[in-house]
């Protein structure tokens, strides 16, 4: 099994907390963990991950200061060992997003969090396959 090094990214939103709601994953499994913090399992196409919903503040205490922060990690299903943290989506209520310094802020319109599952796969399928091309050319030399 292959080991992919992943990098923190924080993810900026705009969002309402009216939005912020657990109908809006159904289309996922969903389960409890420790102290709280949901796991939601992503569709099969890309099955062997698992989404872990933290307090941001816990794994980056200098955003305790917004209101709706969360942080992504990813969790290989084959042995169930997390990874490094593959992002942080913060929810800002009322506000625009701001730059938070040392961290690179990647912000996107989207409001809905279907939209940011969909985003945070595309990122993990880019990243895939750039280290196939990458394999490939190793392969060719």
């Amino acid at each position: 099994m292959r080991k992919v090094a992943l990098t923190a990214v924080l993810f900026a939103f705009t969002m309402s907390t009216a939005s912020a709601n657990d109908e809006e994953w159904a289309f996922v499994s969903k389960r409890e963990g420790r102290n709280g913090f949901s796991t939601y399992i992503l569709p099969s196409s890309i099955n062997h991950t698992y989404v872990t919903f933290l307090e941001v503040k816990d794994v980056y205490p200098s955003l305790s200061r917004y209101d709706y922060a969360w942080a992504v990690w990813e969790v290989n299903c084959d042995d169930g060992e997390m990874t490094q943290p593959f992002g942080a989506i913060v929810y800002f209520k009322n506000e625009r997003p701001r730059e938070v310094p040392g961290l690179e802020i990647k912000v996107t319109p989207s409001s809905s969090r279907y939209e940011l599952f969909n985003y945070i796969c595309s990122l993990r399928e880019e990243r895939f396959r750039q280290e196939e091309e990458e394999l490939d050319k190793l392969l060719e030399d």
